[in-house]
């Protein structure tokens, strides 16, 4: 017998229960037990792009999600605002060996 996800989610928690852990999986909600006991499986599935409901007597806990894609900024634009911040701020007069002096007493 072959459960789709939106029968899954229809179920009572009762009869959610017997259900394998595999079958659960396909419907992205998943019990906190089933989760301490399966974790390096639902992390894989999360690596590959999939969201994970965990939930506790039925009640959504925590969501698994894979991290939002973060761009790289350019070598230049970090350079550019360096030098930018350095001609902003002065030493007022003060060596980097004198602060370093200064840090150390």
């Amino acid at each position: 017998m072959k459960l789709e996800a939106a029968t899954l989610r229809n179920l009572p928690p009762k009869i959610e229960e017997k259900i394998p852990f595999q079958k659960i999986l396909a419907c992205c909600k998943v019990y906190d037990s089933e989760a301490k006991t399966h974790l390096p499986k639902l992390l894989e599935r999360v690596s590959k792009g999939e969201r994970i409901t965990i939930t506790k007597h039925g009640v959504p806990v925590a969501v698994l999600h894979p991290p939002e894609f973060q761009r790289r900024t350019e070598p230049k634009k970090i350079i550019s605002a360096l030098r930018d911040f350095r001609n902003q701020h002065s030493l007022n007069g003060l060596s980097l060996r004198e602060m370093l002096e200064e840090g150390r007493r």
